[in-house]
């Protein structure tokens, strides 16, 4: 019983560690996409929260007028960021992080990975 608790323990100790590192990614991503976007410097950006979200479509929550999104539970993050003394909302999963407060331009950042 004992062996069976620690591979549970050690289990989730993985486990937690993946996603941190996923939240990770997501907020770098999250911050180039900002920095893309205002111009500047990723010292310039705060973090405020970071959170994990089921998007309902590929779209992340920021449809395009025009454009077909599959349509599919896609994983990923909601990321607040604070720059210029505004918060900033930046959505992401996987690769691809996209901002929608102006949706005739949404920036978009993917990564090759």
């Amino acid at each position: 019983m004992t062996k069976s608790l620690i591979a549970v323990l050690l289990l989730a100790v993985a486990v937690a560690a993946s996603e941190d590192s996923q939240r990770d990614a997501a907020v770098a991503l999250a911050k180039k996409t900002l920095c893309a976007r205002l111009g500047l410097a990723a010292a310039a950006v705060e973090l405020q929260k970071a959170e994990a979200v089921d998007w309902p479509d590929t779209s992340l929550g920021c449809p395009e007028k025009g454009m077909m999104y599959a349509q599919m539970i896609t994983p990923g993050y909601r990321v607040s960021l604070k720059a210029e003394g505004k918060t900033h909302d930046v959505h992401v999963a996987g690769t691809r992080a996209v901002m929608c407060k102006d949706a005739r331009k949404p920036a978009r950042t993917e990564t090759k990975q």
